[in-house]
């Protein structure tokens, strides 16, 4: 963040005007001079400080809502990012951010030996840190003996819940149990059954199919991706036959998608990790389905997720940065890329990843845990999904750095993603 953009701040936070209650707007000020002081004294130490970056578009943000209470937490976030900047600066130790990677060769590489997901995981199956991830994302008592899956257990809720067919398909192919990949093909049956004639999948939530559009989404991006990865297996004999009898329902789905395509984006365009599941469920269908007019709107939408990100790294989720959904983003990010036949998009998608990538590892502390400091939406309380509060998805984070290791042969990558495991199961947080 420039010098001028601090200075503009801190104009218009001098001259905002409105009912701030108790806050004390000269010691909100003074405050704020006190953290842009000590900014620039890292800036001039040489402290890399783009980590904090996102921080401030945050406090814009509350700046152009004229939010005196928002910028006051906000600035109490900022001032705990720069405490062990400081402390490091102090004790002369280098805080370098994770090295940029040399782009041109990184491509080359990945496009001679990664050329679909199935590649991906495949190259992770004999990683035990890998494995212990897909135990604990993929419980095999989280789909039952029709199918329903996680929340649709107990009676139907929505569609979005039986996307965790993925993770027991992974686990299936990685430690080759066809009773788990039998289990991943009854959850996607399962969902399928529920289907309205219109094309859009029914829920027990009483909520309009329009409104409920992202719940589609979900589902049926995570449905390509099983059908991708199975397609690719030794188990495809066995089980792909019960998904090609679907396609007729998936055009369908599909229609229902494209013809309200405009309201994914109204819904979705201060999330970019949602705009990266809206790419997906375009791409990898048109792909599985060979209709290029899906095709072309999921690039669009990559488009979309690609204009969501900072100059930092970040990509935004309503207004700011959060570490669990900047692993979703990129997650989603990779497994677009690995299709994409554009080759304009498909560099521009890859610098996007390796910025995200740098920004994401800077957010990953030496334990393992993934800091929540700042977040726009998890891991503070902002946000609850089903009744529970949204907490970092260490599940995600560590899927999207092994990803990544792979696509770009980033050890330092690997690394972490093993330190983000090893603490997740010593948490109940996943």
């Amino acid at each position: 963040m420039s010098f001028y953009k601090w200075i503009i701040t801190g104009f218009i936070l001098a001259t905002i005007s409105c009912n701030a209650g108790a806050i004390d707007k000269s010691q909100l000020r003074a405050r704020y001079e006190n953290l842009k002081q000590r900014y620039q004294a890292l800036r001039l130490k040489g402290v890399d400080l783009r980590a904090t970056d996102a921080l401030v578009v945050a406090i814009e943000n509350a700046k152009h809502q004229k939010n005196l209470g928002n910028i006051e937490v906000l600035l109490g976030d900022f001032e705990k990012l720069l405490v062990p900047l400081e402390q490091t600066a102090e004790s002369g130790e280098t805080l370098a951010p994770a090295k940029a990677l040399p782009v041109k060769p990184v491509i080359a590489v990945a496009a001679d030996q990664v050329r679909s997901e199935y590649d991906l995981v495949k190259a992770l199956f004999d990683k035990a840190e890998f494995k212990q991830l897909l135990q604990l994302k993929a419980n095999p008592q989280g789909i039952d003996a029709v199918g329903a899956a996680g929340r649709n257990i107990p009676a139907f809720s929505d569609v979005a819940a039986q996307r965790d067919a993925g993770w027991m398909l992974l686990l299936g192919l990685c430690e080759e149990r066809p009773e788990l990949v039998d289990k991943a093909i009854l959850a996607l049956e399962y969902a399928f059954a529920r289907q309205d004639p219109q094309g859009f999948f029914q829920n027990g939530l009483g909520v309009a199919a329009r409104k409920a559009i992202n719940a589609d989404t979900f589902f049926l991006q995570a449905y390509a991706q099983v059908y991708g990865l199975l397609k690719s297996s030794r188990f495809a004999p066995q089980y792909l036959g019960r998904l090609d009898t679907l396609h007729p329902k998936l055009r369908m789905a599909m229609n229902w998608l494209r013809q309200n395509a405009d309201e994914m984006s109204r819904q979705d365009k201060l999330t970019a990790n949602r705009l990266a599941f809206d790419a997906l469920a375009f791409l990898l269908n048109g792909n599985l389905l060979n209709d290029q007019a899906l095709i072309d709107i999921g690039k669009r939408f990559v488009m979309d997720t690609l204009a969501m990100q900072t100059d930092a790294g970040v990509f935004l989720e309503k207004g700011g940065y959060d570490s669990s959904y900047q692993a979703v983003s990129l997650l989603n990010l990779q497994i677009a890329w690995l299709v994409l036949d554009d080759p304009q998009l498909r560099q521009g998608t890859f610098l996007a990843m390796v910025r995200g990538m740098e920004w994401l590892k800077s957010r990953i502390l030496p334990s393992g845990e993934v800091s929540a400091i700042g977040n726009s939406r998890t891991g503070q309380g902002q946000e609850t999904f089903f009744g529970k509060t949204k907490e970092v998805n260490y599940g995600e984070v560590a899927f999207a750095l092994f990803a990544w290791s792979v696509i770009a042969n980033d050890k330092d990558a690997e690394s972490l993603a093993k330190n983000v495991i090893g603490f997740a199961l010593q948490h109940s947080s996943t």
